[in-house]
């Protein structure tokens, strides 16, 4: 395969007959192994005559092109589930809840505050994991948003958009309001129970919005579901891909050979001038506030953006730089590792003062864990290996994998989104009913198997009852706002 052709292929072979459509369930329209017979498009000209919508997919005109989006399922479904992992480590750890100041007084709270938890080995460790990989994802997705919108007709982006917004904001919505339950239950147990915290998860569930993180201290509001950040920076990243990509034309016409050099510079400037001033004012909270901070992960989504336009209009130079960075991949990961395995063991305890960590109750980081361009690394690492990959190692690799591309990764964000909720239902539920020691003899254990539990539920909601109720919504939604098809 010769660098020209594949240059070719990434640059002009896709650019058209991508279309989007919406899977049937088991109605009229589909056969006895799940066919589609009649698929919606996002064209909106184009009708279906299944009853249930169970999840829309994603269909290339080139195989190939689908076997790259398939690895980035992979990839992100993985990443989801490691990610899951690492939340829960930081729930059943010693250091989560934290008390507020007045809880410490008594010899309980200063008790409780000493407890040891089997996980707190892996704390730092996962701290910093969370941290690296979710950089990572938000380049591979702001690529991959790019390159189905970017061959998506102008007309059906709307489309698009709509189908996203309301299969992500029915699982938020939805999650917030567990949240709110259980994390009460869970908070009014360990007498850690903050009203503006309860004021703050609402305003994030309603809008999808995580903006007011911006102090560590327990004084100041901080989320219930501290680890559903990534889907709602994701949410609104995406709904934003299309204004990036007119943004990125209007440069291109206006500025003529500028039009990769200065999206470069808008997306990677911001990122490493944040990562650098974090770390010289590590007692600061800037590190803090634009770790979940949407207006920071856009910036991530869209380095994978620029990748993609750097794609286009310089297909030649790109494939040479991706190749080189793809060889060097293995070497890559194997560092990332190393500096991930080199944090298990290391001695965790509760610091109330300001320093770099991404969560209120997380253990503070070492300066060079902080600098966040080394997970955007990671990510274009990632990416180049994924465009790069032959047809042949991509198919090896997609043929363990059965399901759904759009239905793996819907269940992935739900996953993320309820990792939380069903970590306090567990904890609540033992302690009521067995005891509290119970549950931290078993942290280990339980560490282990929310994820998978949570996945599992993920995964019946998205193909069993999210159907139903995206239907409703949709039609609610087209009832008040009716846009004409022709």
């Amino acid at each position: 395969m010769s660098g020209s052709c594949e240059s070719a292929e990434l640059s002009e072979c896709v650019v058209d007959n991508l279309h989007v459509t919406a899977s049937s369930s088991t109605y009229d329209n589909v056969n006895s192994v799940g066919c589609q017979t009649a698929p919606r498009s996002v064209t909106l000209s184009a009708g279906s005559g299944a009853s249930v919508i169970q999840h829309f997919e994603l269909a290339f005109q080139l195989e190939k092109d689908s076997l790259r989006f398939q690895m980035f399922t992979i990839i992100a479904c993985a990443s989801a589930y490691l990610y899951s992992l690492a939340s829960c480590c930081m729930f059943f750890s010693s250091l989560y809840p934290v008390y507020p100041v007045s809880e410490t007084l008594g010899n309980n709270a200063t008790e409780t505050y000493q407890r040891n938890s089997a996980v707190d080995a892996l704390l730092m460790s996962s701290h910093v994991f969370a941290i690296d990989v979710s950089s990572a994802v938000f380049v591979l997705t702001g690529f991959f948003s790019a390159y189905i919108f970017a061959n998506v007709p102008h007309n059906d982006r709307f489309e698009l958009c709509k189908m996203f917004a309301l299969y992500v904001l029915i699982d938020v919505w939805l999650v917030c309001g567990l949240t709110l339950i259980a994390g009460s239950l869970f908070h009014l147990l360990r007498h850690s129970f903050q009203a503006h915290d309860v004021a703050l998860t609402v305003i994030e569930g309603v809008l999808s919005l995580r903006t007011l993180e911006l102090q560590q201290g327990t004084e100041w509001w901080h989320s219930m579901n501290p680890s559903a950040w990534p889907v709602l920076c994701f949410f609104w990243a995406t709904i934003l891909t299309p204004l990036t990509l007119a943004g990125n034309e209007r440069l291109r016409q206006c500025h003529a050979g500028a039009e990769v050099i200065v999206p470069w510079i808008n997306a990677c400037g911001p990122i490493l001038i944040i990562s650098l001033f974090a770390l010289v004012h590590d007692n600061s909270n800037i590190f803090y506030i634009n770790a979940s901070h949407v207006g920071y992960r856009v910036l991530e989504f869209n380095l994978g953006i620029c990748i993609y336009s750097s794609m286009i209009s310089w297909p030649a130079s790109f494939w040479k730089v991706a190749t080189i960075t793809s060889i060097l991949a293995p070497y890559v990961l194997v560092c990332f590792f190393m500096l991930w395995w080199a944090e298990i063991g290391q001695p965790v305890s509760l610091n109330t003062s300001t320093c770099i960590r991404m969560y209120n109750f997380s253990p503070c980081i070492k300066m060079h864990h902080g600098f966040l361009m080394r997970g955007c690394f990671l990510g274009t690492t990632l990416l180049c290996r994924v465009v790069t990959s032959s047809e042949d190692a991509m198919r090896k690799v997609a043929a363990c994998f059965t399901p759904s591309h759009a239905h793996a990764l819907t269940a992935s964000m739900v996953t993320v989104l309820l990792t939380w909720p069903i970590c306090y239902i567990l904890h609540v539920i033992l302690e009521v009913n067995f005891g509290l020691q119970l549950v931290r003899d078993n942290t280990a254990l339980l560490m282990l198997c929310v994820p998978n539990v949570t996945f599992a539920i993920a995964l019946i909601w998205d193909s069993s009852w999210k159907p139903k109720i995206f239907l409703f919504v949709e039609a609610f939604v087209n009832s008040l706002f009716p846009i004409s098809t022709t």
